[in-house]
């Protein structure tokens, strides 16, 4: 499955034989924050959280939908986990690999929370 999140990150990538250093490599390759890269770089930072929260928790964030604001420079993340406290849990993680993240909507209901989370990066 850590296989599978990666394919839907990276489509293209077709060889895939160590996914948290191929990550690492996009992270790397794209960190620089330029104009159209800045879109890449928060997918591949935001899509190593979820790697390394999924791989502690046994899968406690299903990612749904992603869109990017270019003119914002926010990565729009739609994601359901098991409850509040694992959401807050992983805005931590976000906040500690130096992006800002915001929810703008979280909704409970019995498959688990809902939420919508907007990411940027907080380096300068």
């Amino acid at each position: 499955e850590t296989k599978q999140l990666y394919k839907q990150l990276f489509p293209r990538d077709k060889r895939i034989v160590n996914v948290k250093r191929q990550m690492q490599q996009h992270i790397d390759d794209f960190q620089s924050g330029a104009s159209g890269q800045s879109f890449l770089a928060l997918l591949a930072q935001t899509g190593e959280q979820i790697y390394d929260t999924n791989r502690a928790t046994n899968d406690a964030i299903s990612p749904r939908r992603v869109s990017f604001d270019e003119g914002q420079g926010d990565l729009r993340m739609d994601l359901m986990v098991k409850d509040f406290s694992q959401l807050e849990a992983f805005k931590g993680k976000l906040q500690k690999a130096e992006l800002g993240v915001e929810t703008t909507s979280a909704t409970q209901d019995k498959e688990g929370v809902k939420a919508r989370l907007k990411i940027r990066s907080e380096r300068s």
